[in-house]
């Protein structure tokens, strides 16, 4: 499955049309390893032969969205990592499942899997501009838990964090104890720093 990236075009698109041929009688993991594939395939593949990988595409997303239960969490979100920054880059419809996104942060929030797996979630969701008020309010949840999880953040990591509040325009109850914990964290504070990722941090912030 992995040959899809490389090598020739005639080649792959054979490969391609085989695999679509199976619908969708692939495993969760099998669906995996092929959406992988297919979001690190270069573009002009994509020109002359936009059905069959949407197909094929779609054929994954509904094995994914079927068996969702059967993938451990990081299978899962690496895969809808890579889906989302396709979709991002590509526009490619396929690549978006409003559906599958509503599936990881429900496993996100019923699981209990903490801030740094909602923080993951909650980037790459920003990043395509889909928002979920519930994710939010759990990643709420966890910092009044544990502070230290936003005041140990990275510049980037602050960006995207504030990013997802900002596209939701929404503010959770304990947003303004957030905004304090926001402060305290030291990369704000640092001699070192770039004006342009500062300046817009702060916009975002506002």
């Amino acid at each position: 499955v992995m040959a899809i990236s490389n090598g020739h075009a005639e080649l792959i698109m054979n490969l391609i049309s085989t695999l679509t041929l199976h619908g969708t009688t692939y495993d969760v993991y099998g669906a995996q390893s092929i959406m992988h594939s297919l979001c690190k395939m270069h573009p002009t593949y994509y020109e002359n032969n936009m059905h069959t990988i949407e197909k094929l595409t779609q054929n994954c997303v509904s094995i994914l969205n079927s068996n969702f239960d059967e993938s451990n969490f990081k299978n899962m979100e690496q895969t809808i990592w890579r889906m989302l920054r396709k979709f991002k880059i590509s526009n490619i419809p396929a690549f978006f499942d409003e559906p599958l996104c509503n599936k990881i942060v429900k496993s996100v929030i019923e699981n209990d899997l903490g801030f740094i797996s909602a923080y993951y979630v909650l980037r790459s969701l920003t990043g395509v501009g889909f928002v979920s008020y519930d994710l939010l309010d759990y990643i709420d949840q966890k910092i009044i838990e544990n502070p230290i999880n936003l005041s140990t953040m990275h510049m980037d990591e602050l960006i995207n964090f504030v990013e997802g509040y900002s596209l939701a325009n929404y503010k959770t109850k304990n947003w303004e104890i957030i905004k304090s914990i926001l402060h305290e964290n030291p990369v704000l504070h640092s001699e070192v720093k770039k004006e342009h990722r500062l300046t817009k941090f702060i916009c975002e912030l506002l």
